[in-house]
């Protein structure tokens, strides 16, 4: 436990009982004779005295059923066991501990109305500042939760962050150097004599080492299209489009910045074609 949470501890503990004798006394005298409440030091001096152990047999049992009844696994069991155990409690100490102190003063002791009466606003007073506990709880649970939340949203986005540079460069080889280009930054890859060659936007060509679905698999979808088995597309280089026979699609390509090149899309591609050239991130050249 941290030194703020062993002051705010501590805090609660001298300010509960206070509390507990304060009000309850005050609402006493207040039941038993609303028009001229007869407040005397000496009873909330032993209100307070007598509201000691009421709070600390509360804070016991509320550590104790925290450790088998969270309030997150049984919120329903914790809360009767609580509720009775403080019931149980509260009628102890008035009417053993209280009684006690009336027969060592030699007072009367109070009739059962008055005693069901003190015992039940009592029990109430105790209720409502233990709910403030309970409260309290709950807040530090969901604050908590929150910095866990946001702590684990920041690492999300750095692991989302490094997928994502990782994944956005292609190296490629061009003669006995190698290169990185960024995928967003290539154009067309077309695979001659069974080897990938690659064109980037500045239309500098490399050599992809490995097949072209590999390297499908490394470029983003919203951008690239496998427009035939051997040509990959990126969107920067169509402009424009136009059916063909038996449901194909004539796609017009800028290719090496050279007149437009037209490429055909197959019936079965035709579909995914569209879609993909209509999307919202389409750009033409």
């Amino acid at each position: 436990m941290s030194t703020m949470s062993q002051n705010t501890f501590t805090i609660n503990r001298l300010l509960q009982p206070i509390l507990l004798g304060t009000i309850a006394n005050i609402l006493i005298n207040y039941f038993f004779d609303p028009d001229n409440p007869d407040f005397l030091w000496e009873e909330f001096l032993i209100a307070i005295l007598l509201s000691i152990p009421l709070t600390e047999l509360n804070l016991f049992f509320d550590a104790r059923l925290e450790k088998k009844f969270s309030w997150v696994v049984s919120f329903e069991k914790r809360l009767m066991l609580h509720l009775t155990l403080l019931l149980l409690s509260t009628i102890f100490i008035l009417n053993v501990v209280g009684n006690i102190y009336i027969l060592s003063k030699g007072d009367s002791f109070y009739t059962w109305e008055e005693t069901i009466t003190i015992n039940v606003i009592s029990f109430i007073v105790a209720l409502f500042l233990t709910s403030f506990s309970w409260l309290s709880y709950y807040y530090k649970r969901w604050r908590i939760a929150e910095s866990d939340l946001r702590q684990s949203n920041s690492e999300l986005q750095k692991v989302k962050s490094k997928i994502t540079e990782a994944s956005s460069t292609i190296q490629l080889s061009a003669g006995k150097k190698n290169f990185i280009v960024r995928a967003e930054n290539i154009r067309q890859a077309t695979v001659r004599h069974s080897t990938v060659r690659v064109r980037s936007k500045k239309n500098e060509y490399g050599i992809f080492e490995g097949s072209l679905t590999e390297l499908q698999r490394l470029l983003p979808s919203h951008l690239f299209f496998l427009a035939a088995r051997n040509m990959i597309i990126h969107k920067d280089i169509v402009r424009s489009t136009s059916p063909s026979s038996f449901g194909k699609i004539d796609v017009e390509i800028d290719e090496n910045g050279d007149s437009p090149v037209t490429i055909t899309i197959s019936r079965q591609k035709a579909s995914a074609f569209r879609k993909w050239v209509n999307s919202s991130s389409a750009t033409f050249s």
